[in-house]
């Protein structure tokens, strides 16, 4: 996939990377995209990331900036990314709704400009759908939605959901979700461009 013309380029989780060969295939492609920056943070499917967070974190050592519950600075922009989505399954980075998962958010700088986390906030891009296209409900978290509503970053990017792309301005904050696959985990949809608002 060519990726394209931005400043950064942010990838919000699921490389889909259970080993070490296959993360660094991805890496390689990634870190080889135009953009001048790149920001990686994972996702449910990272297994890798999960069980090695070290490792990944060298891979990454100056070829991009790779956030687990961290933040970079880059040109003026305060970016924090986080991994975590809310329990489901025996899936990575997932933690139980409520306090467990909440200390995540509470990490969050109030000074957060550009906030990237795996799963999305309620009520946000987080609708799951049944077979026939009816929504089930919403599994966003409201802690999470809590935070950003206190902090009020000017964009949060989400991934996580593959039935929810879009982008949207709530207040004083741009949601998006930026995932790339739909329901069947192909590629179908294009990277989401935007501008840093002022």
């Amino acid at each position: 996939m060519k990726t394209p013309e931005a400043d950064v380029l942010i990838h919000a989780g699921d490389w889909d990377c259970f080993y070490t060969e296959t993360f660094k295939k991805f890496l390689e492609w990634f870190v080889g995209q135009p953009q001048k920056y790149k920001i990686l943070v994972a996702g449910n499917h990272d297994k890798l990331a999960f069980i090695l967070p070290d490792e990944v974190k060298r891979y990454c050592k100056h070829l991009c900036y790779y956030l687990e519950d961290s933040g970079v600075t880059i040109e003026g922009v305060n970016f924090w990314g986080s991994p975590w989505t809310p329990k489901f399954g025996n899936w990575f980075f997932t933690k139980q709704r409520g306090p467990e998962l909440k200390k995540h958010w509470d990490k969050i700088p109030l000074n957060t400009d550009v906030l990237i986390t795996h799963g999305p906030a309620f009520g946000k891009f987080d609708e799951v759908r049944k077979a026939n296209g009816d929504i089930q409900g919403n599994v966003g978290d409201v802690d999470l939605m809590n935070v950003i509503t206190d902090i009020r970053p000017k964009v949060h990017i989400c991934g996580h959901l593959h039935d929810n792309h879009g982008s949207e301005q709530h207040g004083e904050t741009l949601f998006i979700n930026a995932t790339l696959c739909g329901i069947g985990n192909n590629i179908e949809y294009e990277p989401i461009v935007f501008d840093m608002p002022s």
